[in-house]
């Protein structure tokens, strides 16, 4: 028989990963929850096909309600057909439409019962694939994504890795950028900044930085992304910028205008605490209760 409040994730539980506090979400809400780290049971087991194999017998034996699946890279496709027939198969897709949308990826938004995505245009994607495909905020981490009384450090910064269009600009203005802050660090770091950075890749949508940011209490210069009009309101909630001219233009203006800044970061923080990890567990587990 099938547990009523049993998930079993398979996915990335190392330092600094979102499945972490999406397992804690999960946990928090009453469901008896079960990590399995896909690398680390790789690296043990020491091939794919022993990994899959363990995987469905898993399943076989705990018979959870459903197995969420986060991005399932290198899980092969008759390894989800196997559990597909044993639970119900929710694949989480957070990244926006690079080189992780691959083949591979396609087959198992077809194949999977349920499809979340945390990015609009991949949202709109996978639509396409498959039917029962829903769009859920990836939200931030309430336990850690907090604001923090510390003086500020930097007067505009940028939390992660400078590639691409982020390189250019980072060249173009010399912001500080901040590499492997995570968790409470990340936290921190927002709340020594007066402006906090984001870019939008290939424009598929905002990604849990957005969320992170509001929730720490800072102040958000932003490229604009699809749907944000349905979350977030421009220039009372965070702020968008449409060129290298016109971030370079905002970020002076808003550094000289402390009020105006603290005003935006306090409503920005005010709106993100819907989209935390606890609703979007909610939202998951609503989602597959209707699926049933």
């Amino acid at each position: 028989m099938v547990s009523d409040q049993t998930v079993l994730m398979l996915a990335r539980f190392a330092p600094g990963s979102t499945n972490i506090s999406q397992a804690a979400s999960f946990k928090r809400l009453g469901w008896d929850t079960t990590e399995y780290d896909l690398v680390d049971r790789f690296k043990a087991l020491g091939s794919y096909q022993a990994r899959d194999k363990e995987i469905i017998e898993a399943c076989r034996l705990n018979k959870p309600r459903f197995v969420f699946v986060s991005k399932g890279a290198d899980v092969s496709i008759k390894c989800i057909r196997a559990i597909n027939s044993l639970s119900k198969t929710v694949l989480w897709y957070m990244d926006p439409l690079d080189d992780n949308w691959n083949q591979a990826l396609l087959q198992k938004i077809v194949e999977c019962d349920i499809v979340i995505c945390g990015l609009t245009r991949p949202f709109e994607e996978a639509r396409k694939l498959n039917r029962n495909t829903h769009f859920v905020h990836e939200g931030f981490d309430s336990e850690v994504d907090r604001p923090h009384d510390l003086p500020k450090k930097w007067d505009t910064s940028f939390i992660g890795r400078p590639k691409g269009v982020r390189a250019a600009y980072q060249v173009a203005i010399g912001f500080k950028v901040i590499n492997d802050a995570f968790g409470r660090e990340h936290a921190r770091a927002v709340s020594q900044s007066r402006v906090n950075l984001n870019f939008v890749v290939n424009k598929s949508g905002c990604s849990d930085r957005v969320y992170k940011i509001m929730a720490a209490g800072g102040f958000l210069l932003s490229e604009d992304w699809p749907g944000r009009e349905s979350d977030f309101e421009a220039g009372r909630d965070l702020v968008i910028f449409e060129s290298l001219a016109d971030l370079t233009r905002k970020i002076r203006y808003y550094l000289k205008n402390q009020t105006e800044r603290e005003a935006i970061a306090l409503a920005g923080f005010n709106k993100v605490q819907q989209f935390s990890r606890n609703a979007f567990a909610e939202r998951v587990i609503r989602i597959v209760g209707e699926r049933a």
